[in-house]
């Protein structure tokens, strides 16, 4: 049991908040993937489809969901203050989904010095787990 500082509550909120944004994105995107597979306007091109279809495979899904679903738990350990291992954990789980998401882009889209911003969270997170720390 550990008492959240302030920061850790603030980062913990924005972790939720992103979370479900994501998880309400996921679905609308991939609800909007279906519909513009199947459509027959002359407007949506085979090009268009194909791209949605790389865009939205299962494992990119899958991905996207697991991610969504760690930010929102996260955000929920750091709020309530039960575990503050469990919270470490999970968001040591998180960070290194980060990683290997850089780690992955990398071949395809290079480095991107802007997606360091990624990190912004997690290490906030990490430095209220400090200050809560009994």
């Amino acid at each position: 049991m550990f008492k959240p500082k302030t920061l850790l509550k603030v980062v913990s909120i924005l972790l939720i908040i992103l979370g479900a944004l994501g998880l309400i994105g996921l679905v609308l995107g991939f609800f909007g993937a279906s519909v513009i597979n199947s459509s027959s306007d002359p407007a949506v091109t085979q090009t268009m489809k194909d791209t949605v279809n790389e865009a939205y495979t299962p494992l990119n899904l899958t991905l996207g969901v697991a991610s969504s679903l760690v930010m929102v738990l996260s955000g929920i350990l750091g709020l309530i203050g039960k575990s503050f291992k469990a919270a470490l954990i999970v968001m040591v789980i998180y960070t290194i989904y980060l990683i290997a998401d850089i780690a992955i882009n990398i071949p395809t889209l290079g480095f991107n010095p802007v997606s360091m911003i990624n990190f912004i969270l997690p290490i906030l997170y990490f430095w209220g787990l400090y200050q809560s720390q009994e």
